[in-house]
């Protein structure tokens, strides 16, 4: 049933879900670049995850992160990093406030976040 829902064609999840690009410098030098995917900015993605989330500790989902070439000297097209999430609980999550910065648990969480789950 949830292999019906979610299915298997790949998807430019920054064409669908609302996405934040950040990138930055370490202490060391080293940078880094991070990817926040925002689930609830849609309703279907939020609809898929509220009927896979009962089963999340024997899923398997492996996600790769392509950059997409739009012009010829763009390709061919690079794969800047795959991952593979497997028995997640999601009863254990954490929150973070992107404006103050603060991670909360569940049972700590602000008013609107208890009430998005």
């Amino acid at each position: 049933m949830i292999k019906q829902a979610v299915g298997s064609t790949p998807v430019i999840l920054g064409r669908k879900l609302t996405t934040t690009y950040h990138k930055g410098e370490m202490e060391d030098g080293r940078r880094y670049l991070e990817i926040d995917v925002d689930i609830g900015s849609s309703s279907a993605a939020s609809s898929v995850v509220g009927l896979v989330q009962p089963a999340t500790k024997s899923l398997v989902v492996d996600l790769a992160v392509l950059l997409e070439g739009i012009k010829q000297d763009e390709l061919p097209e690079g794969l800047l990093g795959t991952v593979r999430m497997s028995n997640l609980d999601l009863s254990t999550y954490k929150y973070l406030d992107m404006d103050t910065g603060e991670v909360y648990t569940q049972d700590h969480a602000p008013m609107e976040v208890k009430a998005w789950k």
